[in-house]
């Protein structure tokens, strides 16, 4: 989880010196570029694409497709769906509890 959110933060870190919003020959060359770590790159931003909502997953599961084929893709967007769903399942699970606790005098559901 640790190293996710440190890739996910070099991520961002490198798109904001790009200043432009990356096309998806951007993001085959720099998965291209990783090597092995292009696969958890790319399961990276998928997850910080469903967490966030505002990127979307079209063009990044049809650039993976073109880069590892349609197998391996499929199953890199299912890892990152999948994480990406649970990040954001916890993220409204404890603010509903923090809300319900002090709604409830600490009653803990």
């Amino acid at each position: 989880m640790v190293v996710m959110l440190l890739l996910l933060t070099g991520l961002v870190l490198w798109l904001a010196r790009q200043h432009h919003t990356p096309t998806a020959q951007d993001l085959k060359t720099m998965a291209l570029e990783a090597g092995r770590w292009g696969p958890l790159l790319y399961i990276g931003i998928l997850t910080l694409s469903i967490i966030i909502s505002h990127i979307p997953g079209i063009p990044l599961a049809m650039t993976a497709g073109m880069i590892w084929g349609s197998f391996w893709a499929g199953l890199y967007s299912i890892i990152g769906g999948f994480m990406g769903a649970i990040i954001t399942y916890a993220i409204g699970y404890y603010l509903a509890l923090l809300h319900k606790e002090s709604d409830l005098d600490g009653i803990i559901l």
